[in-house]
């Protein structure tokens, strides 16, 4: 509803009845004394009185004839009576910089009754009735926000900054208002409501604001991919809440910096950090950030190899999220779940996981994990060998990411892409996606995939029968991956290598790679791990070498 219930919008509470009969001279027969007066007039309703105004140019007529007090008197009913069906008017809003608001029945028409408050006052507005419009405002804001109505939110909060009763109302509303902007993926309106929420929390002295602000701030950063920024703004932002704020805030503050470290791979001092924060925030009775510390510290543990540890602390973190009835997390570690079972081979679990995520991610609006359940479906399909219906769903998964200006997502589907296209003879095809993958990846920022998309070139070369080249190109990705402590990653890759030694006759430094690549992969996908012993037992017998020995030991010699 859009805040005119008194003009007879919204047959769920009914039209005014202001009048006799349709189309009498008299608009306004009752008179708008009071909820008493009312509530006898239409104490025994019938189809012909229920709703006078049957047209919507009538009732609009009828609206407009009135004098602006008239009015003003017509939004004030419509308020109580709105409140008076929904058990009375919620409390004020006591911490505007609090996230959460008990829920209230008047919460579905927060929007409209704030509308009611704000043309109830007309000219002559009251501090009551200005408080009673920002409530609801506050509270229409919150309430699209949980429902994933994000440009609503954002809206609301920009409407609630003209009406805030002191500094730190509007700049909280302000900041909430770019925080919107920011689950809508709009960098540039999100950094202009930060920039102006920063200037006015360092004009009044407010320093949390200003560290909140700078939190917000690198959120943008990181969308845009500026993760250097990103890091600079979370340092500072810690500095200020270990000085002003309590220990919650603190938690908060160092969880957002151990995001933007673990951006720049600095996993080490990444996981200290929230190993410590997860100790601060449950200490709190922050949950919620607990529960989210504890899906990133799997996102960590994956990217590290540790797959068994990731995997139960994805689990934890989704059950921490249903507990609360936050769905958007749910879904994410329900997702992390699913492309961590298809990174160890589990195709028909992770296929599952990804269903669900998607089911519960396309109630949420959040496009980008939507679009990486499609793109983990395309995957999915090309390792069980449907190589054209896994293009489809990848190119869908890239439609979605260039949308975004997504290059991390973008680098992501291109190098899978090239993958399937390899499965499909595509060569040449296959080895242009490459390239584009590792571009949209470097722009990123995202070295890890960069070097797995080089680690992909040098098996192209490899099978095309350039191997020399492919030992060189090998190099390149083994020391990054050893550099990120991506022990499983690197592990694939020196066993690749190993292959392309065999090829040019090195079999001094094929055994070494070999040796040291099976140790590091233990624990990695078992299709995987076959599929490069069935590699490496093909390229010893072309050598005129026996096979792999027991336990997939390298040969002593020919």
């Amino acid at each position: 509803m859009d805040g005119s219930l008194a003009k007879g919008h919204g047959k769920s509470r009914g039209g005014i009845p202001i009048g006799p009969s349709p189309g009498t001279a008299s608009f306004f027969e009752y008179p708008l004394q009071s909820r008493r007066s009312y509530n006898a007039a239409v104490s025994h309703p019938n189809a012909e009185t229920a709703y006078l105004f049957r047209h919507a140019l009538l009732r609009d007529a009828a609206y407009q004839l009135q004098i602006p007090g008239a009015r003003a008197r017509l939004h004030g009913l419509a308020l109580e009576l709105i409140e008076a069906v929904t058990g009375g008017p919620p409390p004020p809003v006591s911490d505007y910089w609090g996230r959460e608001i008990r829920p209230h029945a008047t919460d579905s028409f927060a929007a409209e009754l704030a509308e009611h408050a704000r043309l109830a006052a007309g000219a002559d507005s009251t501090p009551a009735l200005r408080d009673m419009e920002m409530t609801y405002r506050w509270r229409a804001a919150r309430h699209a926000e949980a429902n994933y109505r994000f440009a609503e939110a954002a809206e609301c909060f920009l409407r609630a900054t003209v009406i805030a009763p002191d500094s730190d109302a509007r700049h909280s509303a302000t900041l909430a208002a770019a925080e919107m902007q920011l689950q809508l993926e709009r960098a540039t309106h999100a950094l202009s409501l930060v920039n102006t929420a920063m200037a006015d929390c360092r004009a009044t002295g407010n320093r949390k604001g200003e560290a909140r602000c700078l939190l917000v701030r690198a959120s943008v950063a990181r969308l845009q991919d500026r993760h250097g920024d990103a890091k600079a703004d979370t340092t500072a932002a810690l500095a200020i809440m270990r000085e002003v704020g309590n220990p919650g805030d603190v938690g908060r503050a160092a969880a957002s910096l151990a995001i933007a470290l673990l951006d720049l791979f600095e996993m080490e001092r990444a996981e200290q950090l929230w190993r410590e924060t997860l100790v601060m925030c449950t200490e709190s009775g922050d949950m919620q950030s607990a529960g989210r510390i504890t899906g990133n510290l799997g996102f960590l543990l994956s990217k590290t190899g540790r797959q068994a540890q990731a995997e139960e602390m994805f689990r934890k973190a989704q059950e921490a999220a249903e507990s609360l009835g936050d769905l958007h997390s749910r879904a994410v570690w329900i997702q992390h779940r699913g492309d961590l079972c298809m990174a160890m081979g589990r195709l028909e679990e992770a296929g599952a996981l990804t269903a669900e995520a998607l089911d519960l991610l396309s109630r949420t609006g959040d496009r980008r994990n939507w679009g990486h359940c499609i793109g983990n479906l395309g995957i999915q399909r090309s390792l069980t060998g449907d190589c054209e219906g896994a293009l489809v769903l990848l190119e869908k998964a890239l439609a979605v990411s260039r949308e975004l200006a997504d290059d991390g997502g973008a680098g992501l589907w291109l190098g899978n892409m090239s993958d399937t296209l390899e499965k499909l003879g595509r060569t040449s095809e296959a080895q242009e996606r490459l390239r584009q993958a590792a571009d949209h990846s470097a722009r990123a920022g995202d070295i890890r995939r960069v070097a797995i998309w080089r680690a992909n070139e040098a098996e192209l070369a490899l099978k095309s029968g350039a191997a020399a080249e492919a030992t060189r190109q090998f190099e390149g990705p083994i020391e990054i991956m050893a550099r990120l402590g991506d022990t499983r990653m690197e592990g694939y890759f020196r066993c690749a290598r190993a292959v392309a030694c065999v090829a040019i006759g090195d079999m001094q430094t094929a055994r070494a790679e070999w040796a040291r690549g099976r140790e590091l992969a233990r624990g990695g996908a078992p299709s995987h791990l076959a599929a490069q012993a069935a590699e490496m037992n093909a390229a010893l017998v072309t050598a005129g070498w026996p096979a792999l020995g027991p336990g997939e030991s390298f040969p002593s010699g020919p």
